[in-house]
């Protein structure tokens, strides 16, 4: 199998790379913590302008034809350099019901506000007794006049406190079903708090939202392919951030233990150290392998997908803290403070591990494609 990159491919590597080490450093993203902004909101506008919200559509909607290699070579820019944009929620998953569903006037303003900027739009698609299956929806879709009345609650909807709208599940007379909702719809509350890696989520609650049959997103029986679509697409995407993300603590343990001294000589001469940073090399490369393989495969639309994504979250999870614990140790205490990048990007990775299904969820799904 040929690994090389396209031209085309390169330069996007490339692009992203010089992006997140020219505009988004570590000092850059501390100063907006202490000013109480949230790190990355204010790149938004440049992604846009960089062609990077376009990637994934096609280019009949204005989009750049890219595909999953893409979006992986740009999301794993993205995760090393801790930028904090809800490019997974809004361009990978909720790009992806809007880049399947079927063509009309209101797709195309939709899409276009997207690629502009101008418009951020995340997955509510969670219930909490659901655990993790999204086909699992209690909210309910009446008909009402010529559209729909929504009711029920979504939970922890990532990037939900300053979204401007969102893709919604429900369940209608005809089966599950897709709904897009504006932020400013009337009977829609939300309720936002902070995440464990300083992110914000929120849960929604829908009285009676009155949504027009043009903002009805699937066709009969079309909602379950559409969430299994966006749910595979954005789990190649988690999988390429927490890549970067342990790209960039081994990184940083490297060069913590050659800087540090101790007994006269650098960490990185002790030989048990050496040890512990190779075991933490040896785990990064797999979870390389596994993001490789899932991306691949989703890219080939192979039958296997599903159970190599599920493989991919497991990595995700173990791998993950795994490296962090490793980087988080060999900086000694310093490493839990809120002063180097190692413990932000921690907190990452926990974060990462829960969403779309934690390690004991992909283990169950992984076992059950198996059989």
């Amino acid at each position: 199998m040929d690994f090389d990159l396209s031209d085309e491919q390169r330069l996007l590597q490339e692009s992203a790379a010089r992006y997140v080490k020219e505009r988004c450093s570590f000092e850059q993203w501390r100063r907006w913590r202490r000013a109480g902004l949230q790190p990355g909101r204010r790149a938004w506008a440049e992604f846009a302008q960089m062609g990077w919200l376009a990637l994934p559509f096609d280019s009949a909607d204005g989009g750049m034809d890219g595909g999953p290699l893409e979006t992986m070579l740009l999301v794993q820019a993205l995760g090393r350099g801790l930028v904090a944009e809800p490019y997974q929620q809004t361009v990978v998953q909720a790009g992806e019901v809007l880049r399947a569903s079927a063509p009309c006037a209101a797709r195309s303003r939709r899409i276009e506000a997207l690629i502009q900027g101008r418009c951020q739009v995340v997955m509510a698609c969670d219930e909490l007794p659901a655990r993790y299956d999204r086909s699992w929806v209690q909210a309910s879709a009446q008909p009402a006049g010529r559209g729909w009345s929504l009711r029920g609650s979504k939970a922890v909807v990532v990037g939900g406190d300053a979204a401007d709208a969102f893709v919604v599940s429900a369940r209608a007379p005809d089966g599950l079903a897709l709904f897009w909702v504006e932020a400013t719809a009337p009977g829609l509350r939300r309720r936002d708090y902070p995440l464990v890696d300083g992110e914000r989520g929120a849960d929604l609650t829908l009285l009676d939202v009155h949504v027009g049959e043009s903002e009805r997103l699937s066709a009969t029986g079309q909602a379950e392919e559409l969430l299994e679509r966006a749910t595979d697409t954005a789990l190649a995407a988690l999988g390429a951030e927490a890549l970067g993300l342990a790209d960039l603590l081994l990184d940083q343990t490297l060069q913590h233990t050659r800087q540090r001294r101790q007994f006269g000589q650098a960490l990185a001469q002790f030989q048990a150290l050496r040890h512990r940073m190779v075991d933490m090399y040896m785990q990064v490369e797999q979870l390389r392998s596994a993001v490789i393989l899932a991306t691949l495969r989703l890219a080939e639309h192979d039958p296997d997908t599903a159970r190599v994504l599920s493989a991919l979250k497991v990595q995700v999870g173990k791998v993950g803290r795994f490296v962090s614990q490793q980087a988080v140790q060999l900086h000694g205490g310093m490493g839990m403070t809120d002063e180097i990048v190692v413990g932000h990007a921690f907190k990452r990775l926990l974060a990462l591990d829960a969403q779309l299904g934690n390690v004991d969820h992909h283990l169950r799904r992984f076992a059950a494609l198996s059989a």
